[in-house]
């Protein structure tokens, strides 16, 4: 047996030694590739970040804008709201009326006013009108005699001065009891007389939500006053104005805590 030199012993460990020297450089090359590729992908993640923030801050100042541009046109449509109803403070609406082939509007505003012992000319007219005529029509094709009279279409009167429509509108508690035969037209109908103001659209709606709710609340008393809308528990309490829907809307929610 030859005798062992250092010589051999480094050639022999040289040998044995390559394999693993070669894995452990493939390893360092893979982890400086990892390395690399995991400072990219970080990049990416901060660029995507920066990205990210950018939308989210674009977002934000969207949503204030459009938030702002909603309360203008909120505003707007209030404004153009009380513009409309301002420009209907001297008229009212009479219902109960029916339509005859002849008709006189202005004629048929004087006699409602001669029931409430008002003394109306034409001069205290500035016009008069019926407001529709689709709804009569489709009712008319109705067998039922209650449904023609719920869609008369009312008559739409605008007085000269404000002070003949104010007087002409408080009267109207004066027409309980008052049929239209007391205008002579008992042969038509014998329906009963109501006087309102002229509302907006917007308005009419919103009375409507308040008469729902003043059946539901056991409320006594609904009326407008100049266009607006108020609502009264009882004799005891004081009114309430109504002015929009998220007045209602608490008004309600404080109903249903108590």
């Amino acid at each position: 047996m030859g005798e062992i030199t250092m010589e051999k012993l480094d050639s022999l460990f040289e040998k044995k030694l390559a394999p693993i020297r070669s894995t452990l450089q493939d390893l360092t090359n893979s982890v400086s590739f990892l390395s690399e590729r995991f400072d990219t992908i970080d990049r990416k993640v901060k660029d995507l970040e920066i990205k990210t923030d950018a939308v989210y801050n674009e977002n934000y100042n969207l949503k204030l804008e459009t938030s702002r541009l909603s309360n203008i046109i909120e505003e707007l449509k209030d404004n153009i709201n009380d513009i409309e109803q301002y420009s209907r403070r001297e008229c009212c609406e009479i219902s109960g009326i029916p339509v005859t082939s002849d008709e006189d509007t202005n004629d048929l505003v004087i006699k409602v006013g001669t029931l409430m012992d008002i003394e109306l000319d034409e001069n205290d007219i500035s016009v008069s009108h019926r407001l529709s005529t689709r709804s009569y029509a489709s009712a008319v094709t109705s067998s039922s005699r209650s449904n023609q009279v719920n869609s008369l279409p009312k008559i739409i009167v605008k007085f000269v001065r404000r002070e003949t429509k104010e007087l002409f509108y408080k009267s109207r508690k004066r027409l309980r009891g008052k049929t239209t035969a007391d205008i002579g037209l008992g042969r038509f109908s014998n329906s009963g007389l109501f006087i309102s103001e002229s509302l907006t659209h917007r308005n009419k709606l919103l009375f409507k939500e308040c008469l729902a709710f003043k059946r539901k609340y056991n409320y006594k008393y609904i009326w407008t006053q100049q266009g607006r809308i108020y609502l009264r528990k009882n004799k005891d309490t004081q009114s309430r104005m109504i002015s929009s829907k998220s007045d209602i809307e608490s008004l309600s929610y404080r109903m249903a805590e108590s």
